[in-house]
């Protein structure tokens, strides 16, 4: 086997099912990391959140970075709107330091906007 964009896709998708089926019964969420790679192996990351309580493992890692940005723990989830759309705040990247902050879109449900803490803080103080 050769591992490439395909076949590590593939192989993600498998452990997503893997993980997600043990995770249900153990009180589990667990997130896989960015994958490297070469032709002969890969690494990648692993996350666990304990969801025991009715947790969500996307709101615990907010919870526990936000204020990297400044931005209140509350926010998780705030909606606000930008180009006409209305968006989620969805997630922080502790690794982008111009657009950390992950918004799902409310009309697809996909995460897929990313923008400044300046402009969320902006939308929110607006009341948006």
């Amino acid at each position: 086997m050769v591992f490439d964009k395909n076949t590590l896709d593939s192989i993600r998708e498998d452990l997503n099912k893997v993980l997600k089926s043990y995770g249900i019964q153990k009180n589990i969420d667990f997130k896989i990391g960015k994958i490297s790679y070469t032709e002969s192996n890969f690494r990648t990351t692993l996350e666990a959140f304990n969801i025991e309580n009715g947790g969500n493992a996307d709101q615990i890692a907010f919870e526990q970075n936000c204020h990297r940005f400044g931005i209140p723990s509350d926010w998780f989830g705030k909606v606000v709107e930008i180009n006409g759309s209305r968006y989620s705040v969805n997630g922080v990247n502790t690794r982008a330091r111009k657009y950390p902050i992950n918004l799902k879109n409310l009309n697809t449900g996909m995460v897929d906007k990313k923008c400044s803490a300046s402009m969320i803080r902006a939308q929110v103080s607006n009341g948006v």
